[in-house]
């Protein structure tokens, strides 16, 4: 049985404004640096026996102490990468509301492709071989895999059963931890979208907290 723990890249200073998608240079702000140490500590207790990582900084930035912490490799997956975003990277959230193509990509994202960029069909193709991958490569270890919202819900839409145009009814935050077990039978989701409360570290495998934050946020 492999556990995955996938989480989600900690904060940037482009989150809910602009969409960073392979942006060059978007790294962690001063909140972000502060939730992947926090995040390192909060999954000290697992055994992990590698962290694989989307190659962007903000995803590097954000596995690098967890990888420290947890005294195992730090692995770079392009295949965990983010969305390919085409021609709305580094786009206003504002100005991309406006578009027909964001709303109708929005509405029923199985049949539309962003412009000049991914179709949720092959993003989903992509993540979810990369981690069949790790499936055999990790039979019966603990891994943990970070990554990005949109690319997270893909990988767990795919092992629950979901269809692909319900993947936005989950929320999945920055820094978040959510754990899949690959089990001989089919996978179980045993925690979603736990995040530290203020105040309050909260252990993987404990409640799931969601918090309200835009739906496209990358």
């Amino acid at each position: 049985m492999s556990t995955l723990l996938l989480i989600r890249h900690a904060s940037h200073d482009l989150l809910g404004k602009k969409l960073a998608g392979w942006m060059d240079g978007v790294g962690l702000n001063e909140q972000g640096r502060i939730e992947a140490a926090r995040l390192g500590r909060r999954v000290a207790s697992v055994p992990l026996e590698a962290v694989y990582t989307s190659p962007l900084p903000r995803s590097v930035e954000t596995a690098t102490p967890l990888a420290s912490r947890a005294r195992c490799p730090l692995r770079l997956l392009e295949a965990v990468g983010e969305i390919r975003c085409g021609d709305w990277t580094g786009k206003d959230f504002e100005e991309l509301r406006q578009r027909p193509e964001w709303i109708a990509y929005n509405s029923c994202r199985s049949l539309n492709r962003i412009p000049a960029g991914d179709s949720m069909l092959e993003a989903q193709a992509r993540a979810v071989g990369a981690v069949d991958r790790l499936r055999e490569r990790h039979p019966q270890g603990h891994v943990a895999v970070v990554s990005h919202g949109d690319v997270i819900r893909l990988i767990i839409a795919h092992y629950i059963g979901l269809p692909l145009d319900m993947m936005l009814r989950f929320e999945i935050s920055p820094a978040s931890v959510s754990v899949l077990r690959l089990e001989p039978h089919g996978a179980l989701l045993t925690s979603l979208n736990e995040v530290e409360r203020a105040r309050e570290e909260v252990p993987v495998g404990g409640p799931a907290h969601a918090s309200a934050t835009e739906e496209a946020e990358r």
